[in-house]
């Protein structure tokens, strides 16, 4: 079973954190359900990219 490490980022500003903002990192393996909670949204980072904190701008395909 592969893990894979995730970003947890806001999708809405709250007390003064803007939309993209990074809060927390996860570590997941996909067995079971999971969800990051209301307003907030992952994105996988493998390589370590985001550290909280820091703000993920999704890209547009």
């Amino acid at each position: 079973m592969a893990v894979s490490e995730y970003a947890v980022y806001r999708t809405v500003a709250v007390d003064g954190s803007l939309v993209g903002t990074v809060v927390n990192r996860v570590m997941w393996d996909g067995m079971q359900t999971w969800t990051p909670g209301e307003g907030l949204a992952v994105v996988a980072d493998p390589n370590r990219t985001l550290r909280i904190g820091s703000v993920y701008e999704p890209q547009n395909g």
